[in-house]
């Protein structure tokens, strides 16, 4: 029973790590490009239905999302350890 809830603690420990390091990376982005991406990820909108919403041509959106995804990756490769630890400290988390 303790092995299940170290193992437990160790998959919640690491999603609040993941989801950490992916807020500090979209926080890199530039604003158009991250509302894209959390319009889509975060509330679902298909590239047409955010067209829409933001009074954008559909080919635009398609390429801030495109644009958006690329400056994520390489964002989330810079995030520095410095930063998600201080994050997780801000919400009283050590790793």
């Amino acid at each position: 029973m303790q092995l299940t809830l170290v193992l437990g603690s160790i998959e919640w420990l690491w999603t609040v790590f993941s989801l950490t390091h992916q807020r500090i990376a979209l926080g890199h982005l530039h604003r158009v490009r991250r509302q894209v991406l959390e319009l889509a990820y975060y509330q679902g909108l298909s590239q047409t239905e955010i067209a829409s919403q933001l009074e954008t041509p559909l080919g635009t959106v398609k390429s801030w999302a495109r644009r958006g995804l690329f400056s994520l990756r390489h964002a989330l490769q810079d995030v520095e350890e410095d930063d998600v630890n201080r994050r997780l400290a801000e919400n009283g988390l050590e790793l």
